[in-house]
Protein backbone atom coordinates (compact mmCIF):
# COMPACT_ATOMS: atom_id res chain seq x y z
CA UNK A 1 0.00 0.00 0.00
CA UNK A 2 2.71 2.61 0.71
CA UNK A 3 4.42 2.06 -2.74
CA UNK A 4 1.43 2.34 -4.34
CA UNK A 5 0.64 5.81 -2.19
CA UNK A 6 4.39 7.13 -3.01
CA UNK A 7 4.40 6.12 -6.83
CA UNK A 8 1.03 8.23 -7.20
CA UNK A 9 2.86 11.09 -5.15
CA UNK A 10 6.06 10.98 -7.73
CA UNK A 11 3.77 10.55 -10.65
CA UNK A 12 1.37 14.05 -9.16
CA UNK A 13 5.24 15.56 -8.70
CA UNK A 14 6.28 14.94 -12.17
CA UNK A 15 2.79 16.15 -13.76
CA UNK A 16 3.49 19.29 -12.27
CA UNK A 17 6.88 19.79 -13.03
CA UNK A 18 8.76 19.34 -9.47
CA UNK A 19 12.38 18.04 -10.28
CA UNK A 20 13.59 14.85 -8.43
CA UNK A 21 15.94 15.36 -5.28
CA UNK A 22 18.37 12.68 -6.61
CA UNK A 23 19.58 12.51 -10.53
CA UNK A 24 17.03 9.71 -10.97
CA UNK A 25 14.04 9.24 -8.54
CA UNK A 26 12.12 11.01 -6.18
CA UNK A 27 12.08 8.10 -3.64
CA UNK A 28 14.60 8.89 -1.07
CA UNK A 29 15.69 5.88 1.25
CA UNK A 30 16.21 6.16 4.93
CA UNK A 31 16.44 3.80 7.76
CA UNK A 32 13.74 3.40 10.09
CA UNK A 33 14.56 2.07 13.25
CA UNK A 34 11.21 0.47 15.07
CA UNK A 35 10.74 2.31 18.47
CA UNK A 36 10.90 -1.36 20.56
CA UNK A 37 14.17 -2.31 20.38
CA UNK A 38 13.91 -6.21 20.86
CA UNK A 39 17.49 -8.32 21.25
CA UNK A 40 16.21 -11.26 19.00
CA UNK A 41 15.44 -9.36 15.44
CA UNK A 42 16.74 -6.41 13.53
CA UNK A 43 14.09 -3.75 14.18
CA UNK A 44 15.33 -1.46 11.32
CA UNK A 45 13.89 -1.02 8.28
CA UNK A 46 14.59 0.64 4.81
CA UNK A 47 11.90 3.54 3.89
CA UNK A 48 11.44 6.21 1.37
CA UNK A 49 10.17 9.52 1.33
CA UNK A 50 9.37 11.18 -1.92
CA UNK A 51 11.13 14.31 -2.34
CA UNK A 52 10.46 16.62 -4.99
CA UNK A 53 12.05 20.58 -5.57
CA UNK A 54 11.58 23.72 -7.44
CA UNK A 55 14.40 25.85 -8.29
CA UNK A 56 14.00 29.29 -7.16
CA UNK A 57 15.39 32.22 -9.38
CA UNK A 58 18.11 32.37 -7.06
CA UNK A 59 20.01 29.43 -6.99
CA UNK A 60 20.72 29.54 -3.15
CA UNK A 61 16.95 28.93 -2.35
CA UNK A 62 14.83 26.61 -3.59
CA UNK A 63 11.32 24.72 -2.35
CA UNK A 64 11.58 21.40 -0.95
CA UNK A 65 8.00 19.14 -0.89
Amino acid sequence: MNQKAGEYIADIFDKIGLDPLSKDSYFQPYTKEDVINREDYDTSETAHNIVGYIKGKDSKKAIII
